[in-house]
């Protein structure tokens, strides 16, 4: 679970800074997490991320504000979870 924070927090740094490109959409798959009540992003936008790839797009919500994904025991970090074994 501390890999996973590290990660979560690493990632979260470079979203703050990001501005979007114009390169091309990627080839990849992109599942976005969102927590539904989050007053930061709201979970409409996670939709923006459709734009980058040219694959599957999948967006979670789950119940909670802007720090769900940092509680370990919550529905939102059990989702991200499950998705990273999944793919393991």
């Amino acid at each position: 679970m501390h890999r996973l924070l590290h990660v979560l927090r690493t990632d979260l740094r470079i979203a703050a800074g990001y501005l979007p490109g114009t390169a091309a959409p990627l080839p990849c798959d992109i599942h976005a997490f969102a927590a539904a009540d989050d007053s930061v992003v709201p979970a409409g936008l996670m939709e923006d991320w459709r734009d980058y790839t040219i694959r599957e797009f999948r967006v979670s919500r789950a119940p909670g504000g802007r720090h769900t994904v940092y509680d370990v025991s919550g529905e939102l970090f059990a989702a991200i979870v499950r998705t990273g074994l999944a793919r393991t």
